[in-house]
């Protein structure tokens, strides 16, 4: 199957004959040829038949998982996967973008002293493998508002991204109450620097981005005609026009009145 770009691949290897003599080592191999020991190393829990491991993977590619078997059942067994997907886009944040906004995510968790690693992995809460996927929601929530972002706005695009992604993080995984008031802050900066992305690119591109806005609807004015009856009076030298709606709620325009109104009939016989 294929992995995207920051899954925690799990690792699993079975020495038929393993005891608890065994000993088994992983390496990889990244696509671009660089490669490194698995940490931690591979455990069994059943007495050495079966080792597992994890490994993240953080390129697109072919990756080589050697294992090596020491002891009982010695040996060296090697198998590949496929990464293929993510950066969806070249303005992707990284690890590290996203860390800038939460800090205090990137402490480990078993770490003595509260000293930030700026980046996430295997030892902070969230993991490397569970900010890539909030970056993936995050880029595509920018790309689903702009299509076409100009190669000059890559890296303000990536930092509204990161924001969201970071708004994300706090959302996702709660530490306390106060993580609420910190995902609504990143939240509405993410939201603002949004705007301002598109405002940009729309006053360079000369073509303006609609961003989504409420759409509201009001029926027609109302005019004297729409009332059954309507007449200019004059009390006390201060006129004014009495409508009477069909619901018979009276409203008066002009002139000021602290008289309380008495209607009857005018001098017309009409209706007042």
């Amino acid at each position: 199957m294929p992995w995207n770009v920051g899954d925690l691949v799990p690792l699993k290897l079975i020495v038929p004959d393993g005891d608890f003599a065994t000993h088994v080592t992983v390496a990889y191999t990244t696509p671009s040829g660089t490669g490194g020991a698995v940490s931690p190393d591979p455990t069994t829990s059943d007495g050495g038949v079966t080792w597992t491991a994890q490994q993240q993977v953080t390129l697109n590619g072919e990756w080589t998982f050697t294992w090596t078997i020491v002891g009982t059942g010695e040996g060296v067994t090697t198998y590949t996967i496929w990464v293929d997907s993510t950066p969806p886009v070249p303005w992707t944040p990284s690890l590290r973008d996203v860390a800038d906004y939460v800090p205090t995510r990137t402490i480990p968790v078993d770490s003595p002293v509260e000293t930030p690693l700026m980046t996430f992995d295997q030892s902070t809460i969230p993991s490397g493998e569970q900010v890539y996927r909030q970056i993936a929601a995050a880029t595509r929530w920018v790309n689903a508002r702009i299509l076409n972002i100009p190669t000059q706005y890559y890296a303000a695009a990536q930092d509204v991204a990161a924001l969201r992604a970071a708004a994300l993080v706090e959302l996702s995984f709660p530490q306390n109450d106060n993580n609420v008031s910190v995902t609504e802050a990143l939240m509405t900066q993410a939201n603002d620097a949004l705007k301002m992305l598109i405002a940009a690119i729309g006053r360079v591109t000369d073509d303006p981005i609609d961003y989504p806005v409420p759409i509201g609807s009001f029926p027609p004015a109302t005019t004297l005609e729409d009332f059954p009856y309507s007449k200019t009076s004059d009390w006390g030298g201060q006129q004014g026009r009495v409508r009477i709606q069909p619901s018979q709620q009276i409203t008066v325009e002009g002139g000021t009145f602290g008289t309380e109104f008495v209607f009857g009939e005018d001098a017309d016989g009409g209706s007042l």
